[in-house]
């Protein structure tokens, strides 16, 4: 953003539904006005940044609270983002959520790539989504799709028992451990941590 010459940066997870409700994507933004709030100011390392989102009133804070984790709710998708699905509520008053990216599918994605959010889920899609919590910071239920399918890991798990021997090929090296897909369950990951 440019705010009287000086340039500054909004966080996507500072945005608001208020900010995105007429827009399909993020770059959709691009030449809008916005009231913001500055969050952060750092002149040494010249960083200046803003909150698109405003305080919540006592009423929309109450409708907040009524949800809990593990409810099921309706919604539609406003806008589509690097940062995840922001989700208009199906509710009187509150009607804000978001859905990350790793919380749309159980499918892990391939080394390199990213879970592709357009290719998927439109502006406008009507969704159900589980809560997963409730954000009083943000003012926003953070909100999962995949928690509404069965898990296929807890299926696959069932064919393997301690001291079962698996050949699999090394996929990636990190200083956690080492990540292992399972010849016997092709595209099942595994993981070994530390040093063997």
């Amino acid at each position: 953003v440019s705010i009287e010459g000086l340039r500054g940066f909004i966080p996507s997870s500072q945005l608001s539904l208020k900010s995105l409700s007429y827009l399909g994507n993020l770059s959709d933004l691009t030449g809008q006005s916005l009231k913001l709030i500055v969050i952060e100011v750092d002149p040494v390392n010249n960083k200046l940044v803003f909150s698109a989102r405003g305080a919540l009133s006592n009423e929309e804070r109450q409708e907040l609270l009524k949800f809990k984790a593990g409810e099921e709710v309706k919604g539609k998708i406003l806008a589509i983002t690097p940062f995840g699905l922001f989700v208009a509520i199906n509710s009187t008053v509150f009607n804000e959520g978001v859905v990350y990216p790793q919380e749309t599918t159980w499918e892990l994605p391939t080394e390199g790539s990213e879970v592709d959010l357009a290719k998927n889920y439109k502006a406008g899609q009507e969704i159900t989504a589980k809560v997963i919590n409730v954000d009083e910071s943000l003012g926003r239920l953070n909100l999962s799709i995949r928690q509404m399918e069965k898990d296929p890991f807890e299926e696959e798990i069932k064919k393997f028992a301690i001291d079962d021997v698996v050949t699999g090929v090394i996929t990636n090296i990190t200083q956690n451990g080492v990540d292992v897909a399972l010849q016997s369950t092709p595209g099942e990951p595994g993981f070994t941590p530390g040093v063997l």
